[in-house]
């Protein structure tokens, strides 16, 4: 898990043209903790601790969408 967190931190460092965006690796990140995001539709930084809110489209084509607060130091997503 902290080689992920790594990996998502590097993400946010690189310029926009690096492989994976990081709407991708957030994505991803929610998805290895058991959630549904197929896009990311907005994302800001929590004033409280190293969180991230997300919003995300939970279906590729699909219109249902979905909050998530993510703990950058741990890795762990939980549903809002």
């Amino acid at each position: 898990m902290k080689r992920l967190i790594f990996i998502f931190l590097m993400c946010l460092a690189l310029p926009a043209k690096s492989q994976m965006s990081t709407e991708e690796m957030v994505a991803t990140m929610l998805n290895l903790n058991g959630f549904l995001c197929a896009e990311v539709t907005s994302m800001r930084k929590l004033s409280i601790g190293n969180n991230l809110e997300v919003t995300c489209v939970m279906y590729r084509g699909g219109s249902a969408t979905s909050s998530y607060v993510i703990d950058l130091t741990s890795g762990k997503a939980f549903k809002q």
